[in-house]
């Protein structure tokens, strides 16, 4: 498939950068790599260039085709031999009935709700504020959305915005851009909702 084959080869793009990138990124776990040093290595085009080829990969051709997709998401994950069925608690959802992890190199986590298909996806490295702006022209590609409520993460380190289609069933996109730490650079959780008073759909007043 295209995110499992895909993926790998963009390790070789950014060359000598992307190998720093991820030896840095494993080595913050040992806290043997500052935020500085993580951070002056992911601003590197070397380093965003592969990121931002691999979040359409994930967030476009993944998470925004499955929720946006008219086929039952098991026929869909059953073709995909990169879909692997995970327990409902890896991907975090409490709501979801079944879950599914797409490729290795990126968190794609896809759902089954019992009202709908749900979808996550994560990059780790590059400029996530230019992750973030992709993923609004992405998303504006499939429909028009509007932006709704920004807040901060609960864990205190990252913007928080939602994005909302109009209608009674609006699509929703939750969009995390890291401000401070080392989490992710950029997040997304892409859903249905089930009525149009969602209340992350309105903008902050």
């Amino acid at each position: 498939g295209a995110i499992a084959t895909t993926l790998p080869g963009l390790l070789s793009v950014g060359g000598r950068t992307m190998r720093r990138s991820l030896a840095c990124l494993s080595a913050l776990v040992f806290s043997a790599c500052s935020t500085d040093a993580l951070r002056e290595i992911e601003n590197n085009e070397s380093t965003t260039g592969p990121a931002l080829a691999s979040q359409k990969l994930a967030f476009d051709g993944g998470c925004l085709s499955y929720v946006f997709g008219d086929k039952p998401l098991r026929n869909v994950m059953a073709a995909m031999p990169e879909a692997k069925s995970v327990p409902v608690k890896d991907a975090r959802s409490p709501m979801a009935t079944e879950a599914w992890r797409i490729g290795s190199l990126n968190n794609v986590f896809v759902m089954q709700l019992p009202n709908g298909t749900s979808c996550s996806a994560s990059v780790a490295m590059g400029d996530p504020r230019r992750l973030h702006d992709a993923a609004v022209t992405l998303i504006q590609s499939r429909a028009t959305f509007t932006r709704g409520k920004v807040d901060t993460s609960e864990r205190g380190d990252a913007e928080r915005e939602a994005w909302c289609t109009a209608g009674p069933y609006p699509y929703v996109v939750a969009l995390y851009r890291r401000t401070t730490g080392t989490r992710d650079a950029f997040l997304a959780n892409v859903f249905k909702a089930q009525g149009a008073t969602f209340s992350a759909c309105r903008p902050n007043t």
